[in-house]
């Protein structure tokens, strides 16, 4: 009786283990400057769309866990460097994707800022004499 019952419970425990597989995946990579080859760091990468990211540390290196398997938009974003958005990138469950990136340096261009004060002439509630000198 007792091997039967040690049997049974080994028996179930063998057929539900495959079924505890995970449902998440991981991605990782490295990020290198263009020109000079190095390794850039703090670069931030996310997947488009969710709260889900990270960025580079000092080898150029990234690692993103526990990304749910599905197909994503891969953003790659540094101040002073073009955005890399790679699209389609399909995360399986049990297996980490690697995306390497190489990132190119951008001019960062800013829209023209205009800024008019106009003051009237006459201060209608200003009780002491002031002089405005004016180019």
């Amino acid at each position: 009786m007792i091997k039967r019952s040690v049997l049974f419970i080994t028996l179930l425990l063998v057929s539900v283990i495959p079924l505890a597989g995970g449902s998440t995946g991981k991605i990782k990579g490295k990020i290198i400057d263009t020109e000079g080859q190095q390794p850039l760091v703090g670069v931030n990468v996310y997947l488009d769309g969710t709260a889900t990211g990270t960025a580079s540390d000092e080898s150029g290196s990234y690692l993103i866990i526990n990304v749910p398997a599905a197909t994503y938009t891969v953003v790659v974003s540094y101040v002073g460097y073009q955005t890399i958005k790679m699209k389609d990138v399909v995360i399986n469950a049990d297996r980490t994707t690697v995306l390497d990136f190489s990132m190119s340096v951008a001019a960062v261009e800013g829209e023209e800022v205009i800024v008019e004060a106009k003051r009237p002439v006459i201060v209608k509630d200003q009780t002491a004499t002031t002089t405005t000198v004016e180019s």
